[in-house]
């Protein structure tokens, strides 16, 4: 624990002086973008470097810490860091969530968009600091492998037209850029959230009208607890059986058992042949620190073996093809099902 507590107070000592250096360029410019834009260019090789190693370094405390350890150290090291990195807007919402839970659809909007500005130089700095991280760049891979699993699957299948369910879908990325380079599918957007629903519905509705895309999108609000209870076509109010299935981003935050009894009820929803895709966070990941310690953002970390066996365990899956993101911090599986 003391580690742990050294390495952020050396963290916030550099914070500390980063900020000096900004204020003191502020206070000497007559030109605010100007300022902000050069610092922002000097400090991002400098940050980057020095958050690495020390991010890498405090993820190892943390893994090496029990639950008990973790909640005595953690406000020390928040209130060491977190002050620094609230001047990002992504990192202020991961911290407040103010949707009421972790990665809601305005966060995960942000993440896919890769870059921000904040008013302060810090704050931007530290802000695509957080987005270039493994768990980050990961999350936006799961974009260029869908897409690949579903144009491999439809091939194979010789289908035209998939049926598609995105489960808890949040603002639904990955299907707005895939119907924007020209992919066409019967589209259902499931979540808990009202908001992102209409979010999602919107912003892709948006793609199909501007492209003239002849896909279709319908809305059905659910959550993991009602499908968890059984018969998951009868609960997403659909007759037929999907082709595809999306689970990217919900797996993460239910426990083994709970993980198992969803899929096996999803898998009902999903025709024989078809295809589901899932994804979780895996490790080792050297951002968990800043994700858990600074950010309060907590998954439930799987190796590729335990996730693997997960997909497995449900049984209604086979014919798995696993893949490790290249930062490490992801895996994928594309199912079919049995």
């Amino acid at each position: 624990m003391n580690s742990l507590i050294s390495q952020a107070s050396e963290l916030h000592t550099f914070l500390r002086e980063m900020t000096d250096e900004w204020n003191r360029r502020l206070a000497d410019s007559d030109d605010l973008a100007r300022a902000h834009d050069r610092f922002v260019e000097d400090y991002r090789p400098v940050a980057s470097d020095r958050f690495d190693a020390a991010f890498a370094s405090m993820s190892l405390e943390v893994d090496a810490l029990d639950a008990n350890e973790l909640r005595r150290v953690e406000p020390i090291v928040r209130a060491l860091l977190q002050p620094y990195f609230l001047l990002s807007p992504f990192c202020r919402r991961v911290v407040d969530w103010p949707c009421g839970y972790p990665g809601d659809y305005r966060a995960v909007e942000m993440l896919f968009s890769g870059h921000e500005v904040a008013t302060s130089a810090v704050g931007t700095v530290l802000g695509n600091y957080t987005l270039h991280t493994g768990p980050c760049e990961a999350h936006r891979g799961r974009s260029p492998w869908s897409h690949a699993q579903i144009a491999s699957w439809c091939a194979d299948e010789r289908v035209e037209r998939p049926a598609i369910l995105s489960f808890a879908c949040g603002p639904e990325v990955v299907l707005r850029r895939w119907v924007a380079a020209g992919g066409v599918a019967d589209i259902t957007l499931a979540d808990h959230d009202p908001h992102a629903l209409a979010w999602a519905s919107r912003r892709l509705g948006k793609v199909l009208n501007g492209t003239k895309n002849p896909s279709t999108v319908r809305e059905v609000h659910a959550d993991a607890r009602e499908i968890i209870k059984g018969d998951a076509a009868r609960r997403l109010g659909i007759r037929a059986s999907f082709d595809v299935v999306l689970v990217l981003g919900l797996l993460d935050y239910l426990e083994d058992p709970i993980c198992v009894a969803f899929l096996e009820s999803l898998a009902t929803a999903l025709r024989p042949g078809g295809l589901i895709l899932l994804s979780n966070v895996s490790g080792p990941n050297p951002a968990r620190a800043l994700m858990e310690t600074v950010g309060g953002w907590r998954v439930i970390h799987r190796t590729p073996e335990r996730f693997a066996g997960l997909v497995g365990a449900a049984e209604h899956f086979g014919d798995l093809d696993v893949t490790v993101h290249d930062s490490g911090t992801n895996v994928y599986v594309a199912a079919r099902r049995i």
